[in-house]
């Protein structure tokens, strides 16, 4: 992959510009790859450092000038003027550069929201002993695991469940959360997308807040907007979007 598709996929991925299919592609590509999740979040923070207006200007000003000194006979006949349009271009670039970079009106950043709304989801422990016997020996370890906030000793345990019943809704519920409370927010959308598409779940509408954090803590606000408007009775969801959408 050459620098500028890698560029292409990074903005198309950050500006929710891939299909369904082509964005889990790359999430599988993502989760693999740590050199390009840095550079991930490089793109994030240079988007978020630049005001979208400021930066359209520059576009419209650059595509203005070159059509101008394509257009000018003197740029054509006169070197000397020439020369002077260059300087003038070149000092009026600058300045349009340090307004293009000079910070915008505060706003919260999506891991600054993340961190504000995200807390580990408690997971059901109020097992009867009849209830017990029936679970899964790594279930029942990877539930005290996860209540303890072993996350890493977690996703093994749920892992080995999945490994015998990859349709175990509880145990592919609750190891996205681990990814996610690991700090694997890439990993974690595998779980809870599945999740999401499935018909008469008990986890659907936790499973997308906590898809949507996810995708807040990756960068990709569109997705993330998009869940949390398929959420307007949960509790902290409409405050989040509306934090987004400001």
């Amino acid at each position: 992959m050459t620098k500028e598709e890698r560029y292409t996929l990074l903005e198309r991925y950050l500006r929710s510009e891939m299909t369904d299919s082509e964005q889990r592609q790359f999430e599988k590509v993502l989760a693999k790859q740590p050199d390009l999740q840095k550079e991930l979040q490089l793109h994030r923070e240079l988007a978020e450092s630049v005001d979208p207006k400021r930066l359209a200007f520059l576009e419209t000003l650059v595509e203005v000038e070159a059509h101008y000194f394509q257009e000018s006979p003197a740029w054509h006949q006169r070197p000397a003027v020439r020369r002077i349009m260059l300087m003038a271009a070149t000092i009026l670039f600058l300045i349009v550069g340090v307004w293009l970079f000079k910070p915008a009106s505060p706003e919260i950043s999506p891991l600054a929201l993340f961190e504000q709304y995200y807390s580990p989801y408690e997971s059901p422990g109020n097992f009867r002993s009849e209830e017990l016997l029936q679970l899964d020996e790594d279930l029942i370890l990877g539930l005290a695991h996860y209540d303890e906030g072993d996350y890493t000793s977690a996703l093994t345990d749920f892992s080995k469940v999945i490994s015998r019943d990859d349709t175990h809704r509880l145990a592919r519920f609750l190891r996205g959360l681990s990814y996610l409370g690991a700090d694997r927010p890439i990993d974690a959308t595998t779980d809870l997308q599945w999740l999401v598409g499935q018909e008469d779940n008990l986890f659907a509408a936790s499973s997308r807040w906590y898809l949507a954090l996810c995708y807040l803590k990756i960068g990709n606000l569109d997705q993330a907007q998009f869940l949390l408007s398929q959420l307007p009775d949960h509790q902290k969801a409409p405050l989040l979007l509306q934090d987004l959408e400001q």
